[in-house]
């Protein structure tokens, strides 16, 4: 039986994405990270020198850790937008929706890190 070379070339990309994502899911497993889900409504937004974060009302999901921001306020649920001086200057959409939301008060379902508490995607409703 004759295989095409076009099949056989189809069939190799096919193997070497799904090496990728196994590849990608053994990486991020080892690191033990969990991600988590989370709908709130931005209240707030605090910046830094070194850090963004945003404060949040839970609405549903995996619960939010909870700071006072570094003041004497009570506790309330938190996440970083980026928590060091590069990520700053890599993640000024991020921070950019953030205040958009904020501004809005849109609901907003969070996709986060538990490890640093850093949103890895936002997701406006």
């Amino acid at each position: 039986m004759m295989v095409s070379t076009e099949k056989l070339r189809h069939k190799a990309r096919s193997l070497k994405k799904c090496l990728l994502a196994l590849g990608l899911a053994v990486i991020s497993s080892a690191s033990g990270a969990t991600e988590r889900f989370t709908e709130a409504v931005i209240t707030q937004v605090e910046t830094s020198d070194v850090n963004i974060l945003v404060f949040l009302q839970f609405v549903s999901g995996d619960p939010l850790p909870q700071s006072d921001g570094g003041t004497n306020e009570m506790q309330k649920s938190f996440l970083f937008v980026a928590n060091s001086t590069n990520d700053i200057s890599l993640r000024k959409h991020v921070f950019t929706t953030a205040v958009v939301a904020q501004t809005q008060q849109t609901q907003v379902r969070f996709r986060w890190d538990d490890t640093n508490n850093r949103i890895v995607s936002m997701l406006l409703r």
